[in-house]
């Protein structure tokens, strides 16, 4: 009795361990990126692509089922007076960059945008991640997200969710605080 109580407690802890397992697996070091300093790697469950952002400003988008790698660094040469911090890549087309100022830049199908104080962002940028469950956005008085895809935004001062679908940025609620995006926080 005890034998098959272990046995179904080991094949369980394999089955989560086989699931828990990452998506990519690669080395972008050692074999993609050869000499570059890889500093944020994040890549959209939905979509084969990733996105990749190294030391001195360097842009990279990786089709992770051709290992296919695309130099995007001269397309982000206009704002190289800024330092990219983050990175979140919503699909082949779309990457949103974290910058060491107040503003996100969004490049969409080969068009830019800057998502700042202008939008309703205060405080300087944190950390970027992309999320897809709707359930999870905060219900605000007057909160109307249309889309079921959002970029979140974490500032010093705030939370920000930005709907792709609709280009629009709501405050979450939180306390003003200096805010951080971990994994499980969208996740």
């Amino acid at each position: 009795m005890h034998f098959r109580r272990f046995l179904l407690f080991a094949l369980i802890l394999f089955a989560v361990n086989t699931y828990a397992q990452q998506d990519v697996d690669f080395h972008l070091n050692a074999h993609l990126l050869t000499g570059k300093k890889v500093l944020k790697v994040k890549r959209d469950y939905h979509d084969p692509y990733l996105w990749a952002l190294t030391a001195n400003n360097g842009v990279y988008r990786i089709n992770s089922l051709t290992l296919a790698v695309d130099d995007y660094t001269s397309v982000f040469a206009a704002y190289n007076n800024l330092q990219f911090t983050d990175i979140a890549g919503r699909s082949q087309d779309t990457v949103f960059l974290a910058t060491n100022s107040a503003n996100v830049i969004e490049y969409k199908k080969g068009v830019f945008r800057t998502i700042g104080p202008t939008d309703g962002l205060s405080g300087t940028i944190n950390e970027v991640g992309m999320d897809h469950i709707f359930e999870s956005l905060p219900k605000l008085p007057g909160a109307q997200f249309d889309g079921n895809v959002f970029l979140m935004i974490s500032t010093s001062s705030n939370v920000y969710y930005y709907d792709c679908a609709n280009e629009e940025i709501l405050a979450s609620g939180l306390e003003p605080a200096n805010n951080h995006l971990w994994e499980t926080t969208y996740r």
